[in-house]
């Protein structure tokens, strides 16, 4: 894994002095240093290395404490049975990955690394985790899969601020009661364990977005288990559910993503996630409108022409991806699907954006990127929820006016679309946060700009500006790198 992909995202933290060591860099100052990805530069420079991949046709110097600096290190793929020395001198480091090595044990005094955000440790010959781990009170993101782990420590609740906590792959048996507490969780795997029962706390997890179970037989879950999140996704590869309760049953079928109608046709009135991306359709398959209980589904990259009015009896849907087809018009009937928070139309043939959009009051997202639509209707205004509109790659030298009355945009891509001028009129869109006008010809902005009081970011990078006008917008950040 290249250090690059190590960085963490939507991290904040203060930053900090150690004594012995440099300055701990933020997650936006550590992105602009340079990652070392050959120990002899990194000697020539000891005093510049931030981030340090060392590469396994390299051997490891002895000592690693000259690099004062170093908050990134990656030793992956090294057969290392210890730890090289000087190691526990890195206090400020932020990211450590030792994946694919030997090693069976971690240094005893491992609470030193207390800055640490990430730490990897898989695919090597752990049996079991020191339970003072949970001392990295700042950690996000723990990988221990691929070991010999025969359990978690039972305090792992400590961990407060974790995200991400990965362990398929090991014969462990049982999940700590504490985990409960890891009330910030978004991710967890445990495929391919020995795990056969969840917690009562499990229900706990109200962040859990993704849940790997692949080849699990789990033979108790508690009903705490139906109140998680409703964006999450369970990864169901080989999972076995029979000796749970029908409301368990219904609550995992609900949070699989299904990829063919045969299967999802097995569990009409519990399917809800349909994906159907790039599977050669033609026709819309009618059998889905038997899916009641639909809440999302993807038909991108297909062969439609035409949708057929009876999509509109999947009246609980709320996300809708159709995009890469060969549609040029939606049925009107589509005015009765007024759950629908997402639509996504992106790659398509209109040349006049649908009327019956302007219906679907509750739309909260809608992307008409790279479409050759030139008319926007007037009742687009009514769209008084929509937060976010993509018209990247859609001509035009001036965004529509019908565009800029619906004052709900809190985000606007219109790049890659030959703008040329902003009108005055954009200060319509009072909500705005991020404006994207990148790769246009744009040679000045608008005054107008500064009535946006909510706009955070306008990426105007690779236009032609020769002028602009003083932001007085606080903490408006303006990107411009790039002609």
């Amino acid at each position: 894994m290249k250090i690059s992909h190590l960085a963490l995202i939507g991290l904040s933290f203060f930053s900090f002095l150690s004594f012995g060591q440099g300055k701990l860099l933020t997650e936006q100052e550590l992105a602009k240093k340079k990652s070392f990805y050959s120990l002899k530069k990194a000697f020539a420079h000891p005093d510049q290395v931030y981030k340090l991949w060392v590469p396994k046709r390299e051997t490891l110097p002895q000592d690693l404490s000259i690099f004062k600096n170093l908050q990134e290190l990656s030793l992956g793929h090294r057969k290392m049975t210890k730890l090289p020395k000087g190691i526990d001198k890195l206090t400020n480091l932020q990211v450590l990955n030792l994946e694919g090595n030997e090693l069976s044990s971690l240094p005893a005094n491992i609470k030193i690394f207390k800055y640490l955000k990430f730490l990897n440790i898989g695919n090597n010959q752990f049996k079991k985790l020191p339970s003072n781990i949970t001392s990295l009170q700042n950690l996000e993101k723990l990988e221990v899969n691929k070991n010999q782990l025969t359990e978690l420590p039972n305090n792992i609740g400590k961990l407060s601020k974790l995200k991400e906590l990965v362990v398929f792959n090991n014969p462990i048996k049982v999940i700590p009661s504490s985990i409960g507490n890891l009330k910030n969780l978004e991710r967890l795997d445990i495929s391919n364990t020995k795990i056969t029962t969840l917690p009562s706390e499990f229900g706990n997890l109200k962040k859990l977005v993704s849940l790997g179970l692949g080849e699990l037989t789990l033979k108790s879950v508690p009903t705490s288990f139906t109140t998680l999140s409703d964006d999450l996704l369970i990864d169901n590869y080989e999972l076995n559910i029979k000796k749970l309760s029908k409301e368990v049953q219904d609550f995992i079928i609900g949070h699989i993503v299904f990829y063919s109608v045969k299967e999802a046709m097995k569990y009409p009135t519990q399917v809800r996630l349909l994906n159907l991306n790039e599977h050669g359709l033609t026709k819309f398959p009618k059998n889905i409108t038997k899916l009641v209980n639909l809440v999302e589904l993807d038909l991108n990259y297909n062969q439609f022409s035409s949708l057929p009015k009876e999509i509109t009896k999947l009246t609980k849907l709320k996300k809708l991806h159709l995009g890469g087809n060969n549609l040029t018009t939606l049925p009107s009937s589509m005015s009765k699907m007024q759950n629908l928070e997402l639509l996504d139309l992106h790659y398509n043939k209109f040349t006049t954006v649908p009327k019956v959009i302007t219906k679907l009051v509750n739309l909260k997202k809608l992307d008409l990127s790279n479409t050759p639509a030139s008319k926007f209707p007037k009742e687009m205004m009514n769209l008084t929820k929509l937060e976010e509109l993509n018209l990247s790659g859609v001509k035009m030298t001036n965004i529509p006016e019908n565009v800029l009355n619906i004052t709900s945009l809190k985000q606007l891509t219109v790049s890659s679309t030959g703008l040329s001028s902003l009108s005055d009129n954009i200060q319509n869109l009072k909500n705005l946060e991020y404006l994207d006008i990148s790769s246009n010809k744009l040679s000045t902005l608008p005054e107008s700009i500064n009535k946006l009081k909510n706009l955070k970011t306008i990426d105007a990078r690779y236009n032609k500006l020769v002028s602009r006008p003083r932001l007085s917008v606080v903490g408006l950040r303006l990107l411009t790198t790039g002609r």
